[in-house]
């Protein structure tokens, strides 16, 4: 006869999509509707946007559509996954501590998302202050290719400097839940490759099954603790941290060759976000990175962002 444990669940087999989907269920927090944004734009705006959004989901049908049934599944099952990740990260700032007390994250709409920019973090320096801003532009593929992680990079430098800012134009909140469009985001990549997002991803779907256990044993309540504190000093904040200080330095040197108004303006915020991002990663220093130093999406990270500005 099993144990009540195990006719529970069967921790032993990891079913990874399962995992997936536990974590896109999950999220403590939902993406932003842009038709509550009223009182900032008019209803012709936001129906023009949410055409564009809905033009743009289309296309992803269309650029799929000749490939075979596998194939399709194949394609929406990395979607999900690069979904997953994005949720993970704000759940690992929000409940789990990984940038700090300081540090609140939040989703972006599907307008902004299909923009470049997934997710937000606000930094609060001292209570009354304004927040500053790191918009994430989270690395979707789970992938160590050079080539693509020195597009988007490159990319986020040409908004940077271009005529168009990027701004994230339906932004709420995590700080005070306010609704605005928000302007001077320094957007950045980060990301683990495939195998440690799956660890990831394995990781906190797991936390999930386990809490949603009614009655739980003294077995699974340690195993429940045990996981919570894996994820609490998890070596994944660490090279988040690190992706978004290596970007930063790198636009430093961007903006430092550069004299008009805005780059002078850009240069003091990378300034700024660079030594909140350092003194946040100080606090980190207990943690071993371990494996995750060998990371190909990191090491491609750091190797790319050591080339901006020269």
């Amino acid at each position: 006869m099993e144990s009540r444990e195990r006719g529970h669940q069967n921790f032993e087999h990891v079913d990874y999509a399962a995992h997936v989907e536990r974590v896109l269920r999950s999220a403590s927090q939902v993406r932003p509707d842009e038709n509550d944004f009223g009182e900032l734009y008019n209803e012709t705006i936001i129906s023009r946007d949410l055409e564009v959004v809905k033009i743009l989901e289309g296309k992803f049908d269309e650029n799929i559509d000749h490939l075979t049934p596998s194939e399709i599944k194949r394609v929406k099952e990395g979607r999900k996954r690069s979904e997953a990740l994005e949720v993970i990260i704000v759940e690992g700032a929000e409940l789990h501590n990984w940038f700090g007390p300081n540090v609140f994250a939040s989703r972006t709409g599907k307008y902004d998302d299909y923009s470049g920019i997934d997710e937000v973090l606000e930094i609060v320096q001292e209570e009354g202050e304004q927040a500053h801003s790191v918009a994430l532009a989270i690395d979707a593929s789970m992938r160590p290719d050079f080539s693509s992680i020195q597009r988007k990079i490159k990319r986020n430098v040409e908004k940077v400097l271009g005529p168009k800012k990027p701004r994230v134009k339906y932004f709420q909140s995590a700080v005070d839940g306010s609704k605005k469009s928000l302007t001077m985001v320094l957007p950045v990549v980060v990301g683990v490759e495939g195998k440690n997002a799956e660890e990831l991803i394995n990781l906190f779907g797991e936390v999930i099954q386990l809490r949603e256990i009614k009655d739980k044993t003294e077995q699974i309540k340690k195993k429940l603790k045990e996981r919570l504190e894996i994820i609490a000093n998890h070596p994944a904040q660490v090279v988040f941290l690190q992706e978004i200080m290596d970007q930063l330095d790198g636009y430093i040197r961007v903006f430092a060759k550069r004299t008009d108004k805005d780059s002078v303006e850009y240069g003091k915020r990378a300034k700024e976000l660079a030594s909140v991002i350092s003194d946040i990663i100080d606090t980190k220093a207990v943690i071993d990175i371990g494996k995750y130093e060998d990371d190909g999406v990191y090491l491609t990270i750091e190797e790319v962002a050591g080339t901006m500005g020269q």
